[in-house]
């Protein structure tokens, strides 16, 4: 992280850099998202969730693990995403469904009315977001970000479905 250009990062995993400070700022539940036609719709049994029709994040290695762990890992998913982003792209047919935090499944549903989405009864651990900054920040770049982080502390106590983590250090 090069101190001149980049004042703070917002990742989902850890990293461990001599120059840098991690912080946790905030975790999400996970949600299946799936069509109101799909049959988890009715039943909410996710042995009805087929996973060859998933369209799979792979959201951390704890994720990951506890995926294993509830679905078969030896069947073929419907595809890979690399980021969240590509998800509208892909999740419109009735028979596909994916694994999301609660924020991406109502943001997708804002778009798209026909999908839905419920909480995991068994559920994985929940998706952490982190703050990178860098660790020898003085004057004008730490009151920046003290301003800036104070303000995303405030959006993130806003919404009901994220659980602040974030501690001033």
């Amino acid at each position: 992280m090069n101190r001149e250009y980049q004042i703070l990062v917002f990742v989902s995993g850890k990293y461990n850099f001599p120059s840098v400070h991690i912080t946790p700022l905030y975790s999400e539940k996970m949600v299946f998202l799936y069509h109101q036609q799909h049959p988890f719709a009715v039943s909410q049994n996710a042995q009805d969730l087929d996973v060859e029709n998933e369209i799979y994040l792979d959201w951390s290695r704890e994720f990951r693990l506890w995926h294993n762990q509830y679905f078969d890992f030896t069947r073929h998913k419907k595809v890979t995403l690399g980021t969240v982003v590509m998800l509208p792209n892909f999740i419109g047919e009735p028979e596909l469904w994916s694994i999301v935090t609660e924020g991406v499944a109502k943001y997708i549903i804002d778009k798209f009315p026909e999908l839905a989405f419920s909480h995991i009864s068994a559920p994985p651990p929940e998706h952490v977001i982190y703050v990178i900054k860098h660790r020898f920040l003085d004057g004008k770049a730490l009151r920046a970000y003290h301003v800036f982080i104070a303000r995303v502390v405030e959006f993130i106590s806003s919404t009901p479905y994220r659980t602040l983590l974030y501690r001033q250090a």
